[in-house]
C-alpha cells in the first residue's frame, strides 16, 4: 500500500469537466492505495460561485488554468498549476489520468500526494506572512 494522502486543513474540493459521474475503476484502485476511497465521490462542475469563495484554485494541466482564466477572469490571480505553486518554472503539469491505464492513475495520485504535501506548508507560510 502506498503512503496515505497527507491530512489537510480547511476545505479542499475537486472539480472536473465530466460531471456527476462515478470515478472510473482505475481511479478507485489508485485511490485505495493511498487510503482515499472514492465509493461516494462524484465529479462536480466548477462555477463562478464556487470559484468566488476559493482562496486558491489549483489545476493539474495548463489547459485547465486557461479554461478558468477565459471563463472566470476574476479568479485569474488565484488560479495556478498545483505543481507550479511556489516555483519559477511554468511547465509543471500533472497529467490528467482520465481514460488512461491503472499505472498512470497510480503515478498521478502519487504526484498529487507529493504536491499537496509540498504545497500545504507554503500556503500557511504565505497566509501567516499576510496576517
Amino acid at each position: 500500500m502506498s503512503p496515505p494522502l497527507p491530512a489537510h486543513p480547511g476545505n479542499i474540493h475537486g472539480h472536473g469537466g465530466v460531471t456527476r459521474q462515478k470515478s472510473p475503476p482505475e481511479a478507485h484502485e489508485a485511490a485505495q492505495r493511498f487510503g482515499a476511497p472514492l465509493a461516494t465521490h462524484r465529479s462536480r462542475p466548477i462555477s463562478a460561485e464556487i470559484l468566488a469563495t476559493a482562496e486558491w484554485i489549483f489545476c493539474m494541466e495548463r489547459q485547465h488554468t486557461e479554461h478558468i482564466h477565459l471563463y472566470y477572469p476574476r479568479v485569474h490571480e488565484r488560479t495556478v498549476l498545483l505543481r507550479g505553486f511556489g516555483r519559477t518554472s511554468l511547465r509543471r503539469e500533472i497529467q490528467d489520468p482520465y481514460g488512461k491505464s491503472p499505472r498512470v492513475y497510480r503515478r498521478v495520485f502519487s504526484s498529487i500526494a507529493r504536491e499537496i504535501d509540498r504545497t500545504i506548508p507554503r500556503l500557511f507560510h504565505a497566509h501567516d506572512s499576510c496576517v
